[in-house]
């Protein structure tokens, strides 16, 4: 037995002066832009978000939270110009600050700063400079075509039995979503004070597309009041101690081109940005997502009125 042993240790001897267990994971550090926009044919602002990829030895949470990692600490030099015309805007930092997390707050985000509101068909490039490199990343789309049309069944009524509603996608167009929106003011229940508005999103259709080989192809959407109404009770009952008033319902869908498409797919649910191998990711040397979609909508959309007293019987709502 001791024979056995000194012979195991002097092997442990010789491997541990012949090799190294030490394993060099981090290749050279290469700097990475990663960009995502959707350019939006029915807003007349348009956003471009802008981070960058970045390597950190240690605990990856202590560089998630860190404000200067991640992120170009300069101002870059952005604009979208209309390929066809030739007409650009540029774009300037504006503040939208994510919520507290585990990553750190910090969100850097550009917006035009005179109305931009897309020509239908017509190509969009996105060029980001960054001035300490000198890089230049450009990426094109093209702005899809409207919805030509949303019908209402029953008089332009969400009715509480059951409502078709249609939408005939443009020619590049396709249906995304639809969803409700309803609005609402919520107030402190015993001294009615404090009041604030906020809205609740119903999704009546999610990833419904029209036939691809029709793109006229129309898309009825199911919507039932009492469902819909459901829905806001559950939402509103984790808020005790509220009231509510009943401000306006909006319906909103949501139709992109192909491109959009690929990548509403493949990312899901973050649609923060994709691969370099997808059609979508034309950012050359860049981790990118440049889609375009139309947002359209219905305001103060008329709600059948056995369905406005579904809404009042929700506990804290005022009549």
């Amino acid at each position: 037995m001791r024979f056995v042993t000194h012979t195991v240790f002097i092997f442990i001897l010789l491997l541990t002066a012949g090799c190294s267990n030490e394993l060099e994971v981090y290749a050279p550090y290469k700097e990475t832009p990663v960009i995502y926009c959707v350019l939006d044919g029915g807003a007349d602002t348009q956003y471009v978000r802008v981070s960058k990829t970045y390597q950190i030895e240690g605990e990856t949470f202590t560089g998630a939270k860190d404000s200067l990692l991640g992120y170009f600490n300069e101002e870059l030099d952005i604009k979208i110009a209309n390929t066809e015309t030739g007409l650009a805007t540029k774009l300037i930092p504006t503040r939208m600050q994510k919520d507290p997390g585990t990553f750190n707050v910090r969100n850097d985000v550009y917006k035009t700063t005179e109305p931009f509101t897309l020509t239908p068909g017509n190509s969009y490039s996105v060029q980001i400079n960054i001035p300490s490199t000198g890089k230049t990343y450009t990426a094109t789309v093209l702005a899809i075509d409207a919805p030509s049309e949303v019908i209402f069944s029953k008089n332009s009524k969400l009715d509480i039995t059951n409502n078709n509603l249609t939408i005939t996608g443009g020619r590049f167009g396709r249906i995304f979503s639809c969803y409700i929106r309803f609005y609402y003011e919520v107030c402190d229940s015993s001294t009615q004070s404090g009041c604030v508005i906020r809205h609740l999103d119903y999704f009546a259709a999610r990833n419904v597309l029209a036939n691809e080989n029709k793109p006229f192809e129309s898309i009825y959407i199911t919507l039932r009041g009492s469902e819909w109404v459901n829905y806001l009770r559950n939402e509103l009952s984790a808020m005790p101690g509220k009231s509510f008033r009943y401000i306006r319902t909006d319906v909103n869908w949501v139709s992109g081109g192909k491109d959009f498409e690929l990548a509403y797919y493949q990312s899901l649910p973050s649609l923060f940005f994709v691969s370099k191998s997808t059609n979508t990711s034309n950012i050359p040397d860049a981790l990118g997502f440049v889609g375009s979609i139309y947002t359209n909508r219905i305001e103060n959309a008329l709600v059948d009125s056995s369905v406005i007293k579904l809404i009042q019987s929700i506990p804290g709502m005022l009549k």
